[in-house]
């Protein structure tokens, strides 16, 4: 049987105890233990940036095979060399084999990269060490737009893409494109967008859609760096699917130009987005081989736009094409052409008095169209008595017209100068002559006609193979007056031409000397006039022609430019209304 022994503890078993319960922990450690705790930094990561309010806290974990003891981080600058904080530490873990926490970061922080060294150590005393860096970055990213440009114009298939690039001194996170409405505030597509992973440069593109409707849009592109810094950008451009219009001003259509008047192409161009450049060249009459390069212009986005360019002036006779082209800045274009004839030849010309000598008959003829003729009357001394002309413009190869002369000119001699002026503006002029003499005899009453006999019937003849039947030929002058004067060709009873701008007739000159009384109501005088048919001498005949060029610019620089129609006016006054005796 076994005694149980109460009492006392010998002196020996409680020294025992009492070392027993005095001994440290460490004492205890496993002496075996070379196993380093593990350490790590869980936030931030490393390289990470941050703003400023933005840098949270610092998240740790650590474990140990044996247990842990305790846990520090500090900071320090991007050497790991100076201590700027101590962030904390936790030094009760109790011999927990695992552990994590956080300790705050201080959102005072400048820009710059900062170094987080934190420690752990377990019972056995081993230590592990862990560090990171990462950034304060308060600086934006830089964003640009590289196509399109801003304000730029496509046709809806043409639009093509948005092409971006980006920097960042620290490192780049997104990147993202919108297509907004012109006021940037309704969003047509969302065009994409890209995580960069924090580099510090990027590229890429975005397709705009091929269907956009006419208008304006505006891309507006965002970036966002690693701390958090952001950058927008915005960029306009039209869809622009209508053609620029453009006018050929002058020449107009089918003009006829003599070569040193050709003058310039005068053009006028719109377009709803803007114009980009304008070209014109002269092409023959085909339209077909270019003659001559006539110019180009940048216009640099206008929507309105005029200019001229000019024509040479060393063309040969015959019909050229104007060609003129522009574009917008969509790339529309539209070309015009316009076709206009070099002419050097000289209209033909005929004129006849009629046998009463009350009308001159002139007829005309070109190749490229008459624009008027003329019939003017001179006296004696080279006085023009009445300027008349048919209507202008006439626009026909030939054309002829009947010029009613007063029947009142003094007795005398007399020059009808008939001509045509063509569309280039050449002329050709002929010339007749005829003489008015004085007799008496009984007056049957106002308004009798008197009969003009023309020296040479049909005289003159042009250069287009026209002529009359005269034997001197054409007298030409090229400056053909275009005073305008009585379309018609009449002259009343009074003397007076019907057309406003003409001269009147009978107030001065010396063919009005002893013409009698003017007016077809007045009484003539007692003697009449019948004008009897001379031949002109050589002499006179070539100092008439001579004379013809001054005589037809002599009214041109006195304001009234007609061609010239001679002397009829002055004198029959005094015979109108009286007949021939016997």
């Amino acid at each position: 049987m076994t005694r149980r022994t109460t009492g006392a503890l010998t002196a020996a078993a409680a020294a025992t105890l009492v070392a027993c319960t005095l001994t440290p922990a460490a004492a205890f450690a496993d002496t075996t233990d070379t196993t380093r705790p593990s350490l790590s930094i869980d936030s931030p990561t490393a390289g990470s940036a941050f703003r400023p309010a933005n840098v949270g806290s610092v998240e740790l974990s650590a474990s140990d095979n044996v247990g842990l003891t305790s846990v520090a981080v500090n900071l320090y600058d991007a050497g790991n060399s100076q201590l700027l904080k101590n962030l904390g530490s936790a030094s009760k873990i109790g011999g927990d084999r695992s552990w994590n926490g956080s300790f705050a970061l201080p959102k005072t922080l400048e820009p710059g990269v900062y170094t987080l060294r934190a420690s752990a150590k377990d019972v056995s005393g081993l230590s592990q060490t862990a560090t990171l860096t990462f950034t304060i970055d308060v600086t934006r990213p830089v964003l640009s737009i590289d196509t399109p440009d801003e304000e730029s114009v496509f046709r809806s298939a043409y639009v093509g893409s948005v092409m971006l690039s980006a920097t960042d001194t620290v490192g780049l996170e997104s990147v993202a494109a919108n297509l907004y409405d012109a006021a940037n505030s309704t969003m047509v597509k969302n065009l994409g967008s890209a995580k960069i992973a924090g580099g510090t440069t990027w590229s890429g593109s975005f397709a705009l859609p091929t269907n956009l409707a006419e208008g304006v849009y505006t891309v507006r592109a965002s970036l966002k760096d690693l701390a958090g810094n952001s950058h927008t950008v915005t960029r306009r451009f039209t869809v622009d699917n209508t053609r620029p219009v453009l006018s050929i001003d002058t020449p107009t259509e089918g003009s006829t130009f003599k070569p040193a008047n050709v003058g310039s192409v005068a053009l006028s161009a719109t377009d709803n987005a803007g114009l980009a450049s304008v070209g014109v060249n002269l092409y023959d009459a085909a339209n077909s081989t270019m003659v001559k390069n006539l110019g180009s212009a940048k216009i640099g986005g206008t929507t309105s736009w005029n200019d001229a360019f000019t024509l040479p002036t060393g063309l040969a006779d015959g019909v050229y094409t104007i060609r003129a082209s522009v574009k917008d800045l969509a790339g529309l274009s539209h070309t015009v052409t316009r076709q206009l004839t070099v002419d050097t030849a000289k209209p033909g010309v005929s004129a006849s008095l009629s046998e009463d000598g009350t009308t001159v008959l002139v007829e005309g003829t070109d190749n490229h169209g008459l624009n008027y003729l003329a019939a003017n009357v001179y006296g004696a001394d080279g006085t023009l008595l009445t300027p008349q002309t048919s209507p202008r413009g006439l626009g026909v190869t030939s054309y002829a017209h009947t010029f009613a002369l007063p029947t009142d000119y003094a007795p005398g001699d007399y020059t009808i100068k008939a001509g045509a002026e063509d569309a280039a503006g050449n002329v050709t002029v002929v010339v007749l002559n005829f003489a008015v003499a004085e007799q008496t005899g009984e007056v049957e009453g106002p308004g009798a006609p008197v009969v003009i006999e023309p020296e040479n019937p049909g005289s003159g003849s042009g250069e287009n193979g026209e002529s009359g039947t005269g034997d001197e030929g054409g007298d030409v002058d090229d400056t053909l007056p275009v005073e305008q004067a009585d379309d018609s060709g009449e002259t009343d009873g009074s003397g007076e031409g019907a057309g406003g701008d003409e001269p009147q007739l009978g107030d001065s000159g010396p063919a009005a000397e002893n013409a009698g009384t003017q007016g077809g109501n007045s009484t003539p005088a007692a003697t009449t006039s019948t004008p009897v048919a001379r031949a002109a001498t050589a002499a006179e005949r070539t100092a008439e022609l001579a004379s013809t060029g001054a005589e037809i610019a002599a009214p041109v620089a006195a304001g009234g430019i007609a061609l010239l129609l001679g002397a009829l006016a002055m004198a029959v006054a005094a015979l109108r209304g009286r007949r021939a005796q016997g």
